[in-house]
């Protein structure tokens, strides 16, 4: 029957819906089974204060996700796609400053989610700081727009508010309550990761995986010849986190300025699927910037390319070593990746650090193809779909600037 557990009915999500619309109360999900099957509940109550649901949700092989997040154009595009994609299940979304500051991004995240019909899904908001304790100064307002939504989203005031948890502490419980079973996707600075890390020793390996949009190891940055966005936004926090011992991969810039969308192709998103006329309005400031700034009709979508490499590792090349990052002086904010190439002499600063894996290709006609599917579908087909690279009938599949090779550096 459709019941809840009498202690926690309030929070239950697998009311009849004519009882529960809005999944009103709903918090997190605390465990999964060997069976796959999803139970929730709220958060900071101790599993054996719940009790089990009757009715539990079918997860299948989809991957759980939380999304640090600072929205951002691009974030917005990558999170609307992953609540339209059938091969992920978002637990939770948390912030931190970096396109916009944390409030905003905050905001932002609660817009999100109501676009997606997801109020369910809990939005922790992040540290104002970054581990260093200084408070950030520098946002990119003149890429993203005042409010991070190309300054249309100033009017827009979500209904939702987030958790009463800070944004490390909400990582360190869902991912301890399910070791293994949670996929972290960094868009941001990484500061809320590396608090976790300092707040729970076993956060690193209780993440199934951590995806990281940032750095540029073979290629220059976006902030400066030596940093990238993201990196440079908490330099001290992504070296720790490189450093924690998480099953890391790494996407930067060498591989998402190979991955576009061009500025026609974001204006047909505007008649398609449920988020496509709100992407191509937030988009336009961007495109702008692109126009501007690197003088092509064009956007990178730097943080899709981060999306794609949870849904589709395979389309990606990997190298595996030590990554350090320059924490002072002009270089700040630079990525150093020990390609173990020889070995050395004596120990360095990388020889006792974890590997991690960074991209240093990408099939990129495949991810933008498959990002912008997922921006232009009506919602999660029933059924996976059966291939990465095709597009529906209705939408024109992005290819890269001046075509090239599927296989790119």
């Amino acid at each position: 029957q459709d019941i809840c557990p009498q202690e926690s009915s309030t929070h239950c999500r697998y009311k009849p819906a004519s009882q529960s619309p809005q999944h009103s109360g709903l918090r997190a999900l605390i465990r999964t089974d060997w069976t796959g099957l999803a139970i929730w509940a709220p958060l900071g109550q101790p599993l054996s204060s719940v009790g089990e649901p009757a009715r539990m949700e079918m997860t299948g092989q989809k991957k759980l996700l939380i999304i640090d997040t600072d929205p951002g154009v691009d974030d917005a595009m990558a999170i609307l796609a992953a609540f339209n994609s059938p091969a992920v299940e978002i637990v939770g979304l948390t912030t931190l400053f970096g396109n916009v500051r944390t409030p905003q991004a905050t905001s932002n995240a609660l817009v999100l989610r109501e676009l997606a019909g997801r109020e369910d899904v809990p939005v922790a908001q992040g540290s104002m700081a970054g581990l260093n304790g200084l408070v950030k100064q520098r946002v990119a307002d003149f890429v993203h727009g005042r409010d991070g939504f190309g300054n249309l989203a100033e009017a827009r005031s979500p209904k939702g508010v987030a958790e009463s948890m800070a944004a490390a502490a909400f990582l360190v419980e869902l991912c301890a309550r399910m070791p293994g079973r949670i996929t972290v996707l960094a868009l941001a600075p990484l500061t809320n990761i590396a608090l976790a890390m300092q707040m729970d020793p076993h956060f690193a390996t209780n993440m199934a995986e951590l995806v990281v949009l940032g750095g540029a190891f073979f290629t220059n940055g976006n902030v400066n010849p030596a940093a990238e966005a993201n990196i440079f936004g908490d330099p001290e926090a992504a070296d720790l986190v490189f450093g924690g011992g998480a099953n890391v991969r790494v996407v930067g810039l060498d591989v998402t300025h190979h991955v576009q969308i061009s500025g026609k192709q974001l204006a047909a998103l505007d008649s398609t699927g449920r988020f496509g006329s709100f992407l191509h309005q937030i988009s336009r400031f961007y495109l702008q910037y692109h126009i501007d700034s690197y003088s092509m009709d064009a956007i990178y979508v730097h943080d899709p390319t981060a999306m794609a490499a949870v849904l589709a590792p395979e389309l990606f090349n990997w190298e595996e070593g030590q990554v350090r990052v320059v924490s002072e002086g002009f270089a700040r904010g630079l990525t150093i990746l020990d390609r173990n190439l020889k070995a050395w002499n004596a120990p360095n600063a990388w020889t006792e650090r974890p590997k991690v894996k960074v991209a240093t290709a990408v099939q990129s006609e495949k991810v933008a193809a498959l990002m912008y599917r997922l921006m232009a579908a009506d919602g999660p087909p029933t059924a996976a779909p059966t291939s990465h690279g095709a597009a529906p009938a209705a939408v024109v599949a992005p290819t890269t600037n001046g075509g090239g090779p599927q296989l790119e550096r």
